[in-house]
C-alpha cells in the first residue's frame, strides 16, 4: 500500500506582508487548500524546545470571530489562550493573552485588504523545439503567457 504524499496547507514563502511585534511575527499569506488569505502567527525567534513550528492561523473566513463587534469574546479569549501557549508564552499570564488578541485585531485590516492568491504557475501557450544545425542537438521549451 502506497502512502499518499502529505499535502501542505501553508507555504510561508508566499508572503504579502510580514511584521514582527515583540516576540511574535505576523505573516499575511494564503491557504494552499482554498487559496484564500490568512494570518499566520509564529515565534519571532525559534523556541529552543521545538524542532518544528506550527503556525497559529486566522483564515479570512474566520476573521470575524476576532472582531470585537462581531466575534464571541469567550471564543476569542480561548483562541488567544491557545495561540499564546503555541507561541511559547505563558498563557496563564493575562498580559500575554491580551497581547495575542490585540496583535490579531490590529492585523485584521491588512488581512481584509490582501490581494487574491498569486498565480505563480502560468499555463503554457506554446511548445518550441530548437535544433542546432551545427551539432544536431535539440532543445525543448515552453512559452508561457504573462497575462
Amino acid at each position: 500500500m502506497t502512502k499518499e504524499p502529505q499535502s501542505h496547507v501553508l507555504d510561508l514563502t508566499l508572503r504579502h506582508f510580514e511584521r514582527t511585534v515583540g516576540n511574535v511575527t505576523v505573516i499575511g499569506t494564503w491557504l494552499l487548500t482554498t487559496q484564500r488569505p490568512a494570518l499566520a502567527l509564529i515565534p519571532a525567534k525559534p523556541l529552543p524546545h521545538y524542532d518544528r513550528i506550527t503556525p497559529c492561523l486566522v483564515p479570512l473566513d474566520l476573521a470575524y470571530e476576532w472582531d470585537e463587534h462581531t466575534g464571541d469574546p469567550g471564543s476569542c479569549a480561548l483562541m488567544s489562550f491557545q495561540f499564546a501557549a503555541a507561541l511559547g508564552m505563558n498563557p496563564n499570564e493575562p498580559r500575554n493573552v491580551i497581547f495575542v488578541t490585540t496583535l490579531v485585531r490590529d492585523s485584521l485590516g491588512d488581512l481584509l485588504s490582501m490581494p487574491p492568491f498569486p498565480k505563480t504557475e502560468k499555463a503554457a501557450t506554446a511548445d518550441i523545439l530548437i535544433t542546432d544545425t551545427n551539432t544536431g542537438k535539440s532543445y525543448e521549451a515552453e512559452i508561457k503567457d504573462n497575462v
